[in-house]
């Protein structure tokens, strides 16, 4: 099964694709987990993307989609993928059904998460990563054990800089120009599905399930 989440930043798009990963067996796919590694790790991909990142604004689609597609073949196996964050504009959509296409594959359900921005601006600007495993802990909903602590590493606790409030509103305003069409494009085909990421984890897991008949 091939799975592609879409939604704004922040309404927990890459919770639920680990948890459809953990239920089906999927691999995940999520360009902003890639793009971070790769300017963790200060590769020409990382450094092109850096400055993009941390304005707030989209990734050029020539940088997304050659990126994705070799993870697209490396990863589509007999089971399928969940593509968490991709595509994010009509041109990507467009480019990932010829990926697929070209591998006799298609997108067996594309889920919508929605939910209000007072409440993305919360989740998100509240959010701390560990530095050294990546861990993601909340300052309300997830809290550690020990303040800046990592309860798995013991590592330190750092907000990144596309959760800080003033670019979580950038990173919005360029979804809602540039990403939102994309929801009208697939919200014509009878794959598509939409969940509200309003509720709590559990209630949502509950919709996700049925969603896939599973």
């Amino acid at each position: 099964m091939n799975i592609v989440l879409l939604g704004a930043p922040g309404t927990g798009k890459g919770t639920q694709a680990q948890f459809i990963s953990e239920r089906l067996g999927l691999p995940i796919i999520s360009p902003g987990d890639i793009l971070r590694q790769e300017m963790k790790n200060n590769t020409t991909l990382g450094k092109k993307a850096e400055k993009y990142v941390k304005s707030g604004a989209l990734v050029p689609d020539e940088i997304i989609i050659d990126m994705i597609k070799e993870r697209v073949v490396d990863r589509t196996g007999s089971k399928g993928i969940i593509l968490d964050g991709f595509p994010r504009n009509l041109s990507q959509a467009g480019a990932l059904e010829q990926m697929l296409g070209s591998m006799d594959k298609v997108i067996d359900r594309a889920i919508y998460f929605y939910a209000p921005e007072q409440k993305i601006i919360e989740r998100l600007s509240g959010r701390r990563v560990c530095r050294n495993c990546g861990e993601t802990y909340h300052v309300v909903y997830n809290y550690p054990k020990s303040e800046g602590v990592c309860d798995k590493c013991s590592g330190e606790l750092y907000q990144r800089d596309d959760d800080k409030p003033e670019i979580i509103r950038q990173r919005l305003e360029t979804y809602n120009s540039d990403t939102a069409p994309i929801i009208d494009y697939y919200s014509k085909k009878d794959y598509y599905l939409q969940i509200s990421a309003d509720d709590d984890i559990d209630s949502i897991k509950v919709k996700i399930t049925e969603a896939l008949g599973d």
